[in-house]
């Protein structure tokens, strides 16, 4: 849904508890998650496997989505208190291609040699790493009064709705 669409909805999209309609937008196949062998070791590959929904790819951005944007936050706090500062590090949280891409250095629990004394810092005057173009975020403007209302309760038509149109054999 464009940002535009979401400003006139006939519904806060961005409200957990609603499912917008597939007639009004239909659902994009992304592609098969195949999962076709069972772990070799299951603490290493399972145990201590980390998921984020704030690792995004170049393209891929988040909505106002209040859940989300905690979800966003509160998972990498998660797994650095439960894998450590560094669980970037570990291999089955690694991407395939070239490691973790990062510039931690001589941080508590490291598990890597440093691959060089490069700064880590930016802005910086030694060609060190610089921010990405990649990494702007589009702007949207939010507005709204903060106030407590009472519960209207027509999201229970919305879901009758929308399982009578999706779920009827």
């Amino acid at each position: 849904m464009p940002y535009e669409d979401a400003k006139k909805y006939r519904f806060n999209p961005f409200d957990i508890t609603k499912v917008w309609p597939h007639k009004d937008y239909p659902l994009i196949e992304l592609g098969k998650l195949v999962l076709n062998r069972n772990p070799k070791n299951f603490f290493a590959e399972v145990e201590q496997s980390a998921f984020s929904p704030g690792n995004t790819v170049p393209g891929i951005e988040f909505s106002p989505d209040k859940m989300l944007q905690d979800r966003i936050f509160a998972y990498a706090d998660a797994d650095r208190y439960k894998l450590g500062v560094n669980y970037t590090d570990i291999p089955v949280n690694k991407p395939l291609t070239s490691g973790s891409n990062n510039y931690y250095q001589d941080c508590l629990m490291k598990t890597t040699v440093n691959s060089n004394s490069d700064v880590n810092y930016e802005p910086n005057s030694l060609e060190g790493p610089v921010e990405s173009i990649f990494t702007k975020r589009t702007q949207y403007s939010v507005s709204g009064e903060v106030d407590n209302n009472e519960y209207e309760n027509h999201s229970v038509m919305i879901m009758i709705t929308f399982k009578l149109e999706n779920f009827t054999e």
